[in-house]
Order: C-alpha cells, then structure tokens, then sequence
C-alpha cells in the first residue's frame, strides 16, 4: 500500500518540477532577449555610428547632422523632411526643420522654441540664447534647458539666406551619465547646411 502510494507521488513530483522548470526557463529567455525584444516591437531603430542625417524637404533646403554610436530613433516620431526623435540611454533629442516666411522670422526662433519646450515639458525654462558656432563654421544660438527634475540644451542654427533653420532640443534626467549628454553636445556641433558646403 505504503509503495504503490509512494509509485503514485512520484509522477506528480516530476510533473510540478517540470512545470516549474519550464517557468523559470521561460523567465530567463525573456529576462535576457528582453532588449532584443522591445526593439522588435517598438518604434525604436538604432542609428548606425556616425550616420548623417538629413532633416529638410530638399538637399537645397536641409539641413544634416552626424549621429555617434548609441542612439536610437523612435521612427513613428520621425520624418526626414520635418523631424527627427532620438533617444540615447535617458537623453531625448529632437531635431527639427523650420521654414522660415521672412528674415525678420529668425528673431522669433528662440521665443518660439522656448514656448514650445514649456508645453511639451511643463515647468521647463530655456536660458537666454548665447553664440555658438558648429564644427562646420555655422553660426547659431545655444542655451540651457532648466526643469524641476531635468536639464538639457537647446540650439537654433538659421541658413545664411534667411530662408530655413533648423532646431534642435536635448532633454534629460537630471542624473543621466555625463556621457550620454555630451554625446548630444557632438550632434548639435555637427550641424551643417550641404548647399551651402558646395
């Protein structure tokens, strides 16, 4: 009685420690091709190291920037003619093409982009714009991006003719990596105007 009752348990034992096994299995793989996985099914592409893009409706009218290793574009925000959204461990960048009516609009960039960071991140202020000028020779206006909880920077570069610009705003958490913040810090020295570079 005794053994056939111990025969009978024997089963169940390997039945729960294979199920168990089998969880803990399954845990695993997700715990480790979870990276693997949020990539597949989100919007995020990875940038390949140094690529150069172009934000802009024509090669005349665009304007280009190199992006290092690391980033990430979140596709579904992102549109080669108006807009890209990047994002490097906590740092979010967007870059942005802006078709400027007249001259006299180049005065408002900074007003305006300074309205639209307070909207998209409440309580945010953009510092006073100081010079700047790009690896390529370009001049332009920085600042400082100020929050309660973050910190970043903001750069506005306009075409010699008056004729478009381009925008572009680092956010991040106020303990992101040094790292990653100066690897933004390269993008918006990288900006160039390839008509105006032939």
């Amino acid at each position: 009685m005794h053994g056939s009752g111990g025969a009978a348990a024997t089963p169940v034992g390997w039945a729960r420690l294979r199920w168990l096994v089998t969880v803990v299995a399954i845990m695993a793989v997700l715990t480790a091709g979870w990276p693997l996985i949020n990539l597949a099914v989100s919007d995020n592409r990875r940038v390949g190291a140094n690529a150069r893009l172009s934000v802009g409706p024509s090669h005349r009218d665009s304007a280009q920037v190199t992006v290092g290793r690391g980033w990430l574009m979140q596709s579904a925000q992102s549109n080669p003619r108006e807009a890209y959204s990047l994002r490097r461990g906590g740092v979010s960048m967007s870059i942005a093409y802006v078709d400027l009516l007249s001259r006299s609009d180049v005065g408002d960039l900074w007003s305006g982009m300074g309205q639209i960071l307070q909207i998209s991140h409440p309580g945010a202020r953009l510092s006073a714009p100081v010079p700047i000028t790009s690896a390529h020779g370009l001049a332009g206006d920085a600042g400082l991006v100020t929050g309660r909880t973050m910190r970043g920077t903001a750069a506005v570069y306009a075409n010699r003719p008056r004729q478009y610009a381009v925008e572009i705003v680092i956010t991040a958490p106020r303990r992101t990596p040094l790292a990653n913040l100066v690897a933004a810090q390269q993008i918006i020295r990288s900006v160039m105007f390839p008509a105006a570079a032939r």
